[in-house]
């Protein structure tokens, strides 16, 4: 009987753990770029990240041997043959991601009127465009898209905010599989690569 609570509570466990929502907000105003990810009720800063306290000097190190470096022109099929499954991937990732929060804030200026208000519209143009690209593919759940023009102003001011999230349930529901299928793809790869190289050899001492 032990076992079946046990048993249960683990379930019920990675069913909460499912629903834990992860997320990653960028920001960007006059002050620069700022990324942070979530993980339920905590969040981290990883950009721009605190600077640390210049370290003592320590004594130089004896110089490593150089490594032979990988051959890149034989990593390309590799590559192509990965690129399907991080396409695929990415689809059904857009289907389970969404948007918390779209903040754009632009005030534009130009020193002639004419040309700001060229630009302002075509601001306009933009936004709408992306805003219809967004809301066909992702749900929005708050949005706040104010654009201005105000040839008063010396400068323009803009200020945009995405925030995404998504549950950890349906990542890895789509990041276990499409790990499998690269690691897949990588094992045959360096299979094909070994028989290769192996196939040259006895060549050469034929």
């Amino acid at each position: 009987m032990t076992g079946w609570i046990v048993l249960l509570i683990l379930v019920l466990l990675l069913v909460l753990l499912s629903q834990l929502p992860l997320g990653v907000r960028l920001h960007y105003d006059a002050e620069g770029f700022l990324v942070k990810v979530r993980a339920g009720v905590l969040t981290f800063r990883v950009y721009p990240l605190k600077k640390k306290k210049p370290k003592k000097e320590k004594k130089p190190k004896k110089e490593k041997t150089p490594q032979p470096k990988p051959d890149r022109k034989a990593l390309w099929p590799l590559l192509r043959a990965l690129i399907p499954v991080g396409k695929q991937a990415m689809e059904k990732m857009t289907d389970r991601l969404r948007i918390d929060e779209l903040t754009v804030h632009l005030i534009w200026t130009e020193e002639d009127p004419a040309d700001a208000a060229i630009h302002y519209g075509y601001a306009w143009a933009a936004s709408e465009a992306g805003l219809a690209f967004l809301q066909a593919r992702f749900p929005i759940r708050r949005r706040d898209i104010r654009l201005e023009l105000d040839c008063q102003r010396e400068e323009p001011e803009i200020s945009l905010t995405l925030a995404l999230s998504v549950k950890l349930g349906q990542l890895l529901a789509v990041g276990i599989p499409a790990g499998m299928q690269a690691l897949r793809v990588f094992l045959d790869d360096r299979k094909e690569r070994k028989a290769s190289g192996e196939a040259a050899l006895a060549g050469e001492q034929t």
